[in-house]
């Protein structure tokens, strides 16, 4: 049956259950926008100190997992929703969601499923913005987005 949860998160899935999810994110309690902190690689050699510094961007979010699993999507998409800043506006966060729903995209060929071996893609990506009543969406063969304002059409009754 149907099980609903309070999503503190801000993340969806269909499985594993959202809770085993939400135990999952205690894994990853270290990731961070910046690199403070990043010490590196520290070791001594005949009685000298070394330290490697981080020669790259982005270390604060080392670990952060890259995997098409339905776990590895989820902390991804958790993180990016809690590292990213507030959009200033509707139409900034609708890109902000495309961009966040790129790191849980699936490339055709990458992933077999099933009994038979099927692609299991990314057929298509939307966003919703209830505010305006539009659809955002972008299929696998055309990146461009695309916008439907359902609030154009009529109501349609029933005879």
């Amino acid at each position: 049956g149907v099980k609903w949860y309070d999503n503190t998160v801000g993340v969806i899935t269909n499985s594993p259950p959202y809770p085993w999810h939400m135990d999952n994110l205690r894994n990853y309690p270290r990731f961070q926008r910046n690199d403070n902190g990043r010490e590196g690689f520290k070791y001594s050699s005949l009685g000298d100190e070394y330290s490697l510094t981080p020669q790259w961007t982005g270390s604060g979010l080392l670990g952060l997992p890259g995997d098409y699993t339905s776990p590895s999507r989820f902390v991804k998409a958790a993180t990016l929703l809690s590292l990213a800043p507030t959009p200033a506006t509707t139409s900034d966060a609708i890109v902000q969601v495309f961009h966040h729903m790129n790191a849980a995209d699936i490339p055709f060929g990458i992933v077999e499923t099933g009994p038979l071996d099927q692609t299991g893609f990314n057929w298509w990506t939307m966003v919703k913005d209830l505010g305006r009543g539009c659809v955002y969406y972008r299929s696998y063969t055309d990146l461009s987005v695309k916008r439907l304002c359902l609030d154009n059409i009529p109501d349609v009754k029933s005879a």
